[in-house]
């Protein structure tokens, strides 16, 4: 149910400003996590640009599950770093290259869910 509708939200208010507008953007981005080493460059940015939406995916499921947490879409560990989720968006990626196309957030929803399903 909530992965429909913020699914929904994110097509119906897509904003004039830079926008995340496939998973293959954002796993593109999202290489940069390992690969930024001890440069400070674009890829740095990209990096933590990635990072940020992710987490940010990841608190606004959260926000807009609180008063039902049993219909957040994952069960993440909360041992679960910041890299482990980014990486596991970048997995799914290269694992369901099919699945690129679809918005940025529906994509780390779907990629976490995969990763940490509830019930198992």
């Amino acid at each position: 149910m909530l992965i429909p509708l913020l699914a929904a939200a994110m097509v119906l208010s897509k904003p004039n400003t830079i926008y995340l507008e496939s998973g293959e953007a954002l796993v593109n981005m999202c290489k940069n996590v390992t690969e930024a080493g001890t440069k400070v460059s674009v890829d740095e940015i990209d990096a933590g640009t990635c990072i940020g939406f992710v987490m940010g995916v990841v608190d606004g499921a959260t926000f807009a599950t609180h008063t039902h947490p049993d219909d957040f879409p994952a069960c993440i560990p909360t041992a679960a770093t910041r890299k482990e989720l980014v990486l596991v968006v970048v997995k799914y990626g290269e694992d369901h290259p099919e699945k690129l196309h679809r918005a940025a957030g529906f994509f780390v929803l779907q990629a976490l869910q995969s990763a940490y399903p509830c019930g198992q």
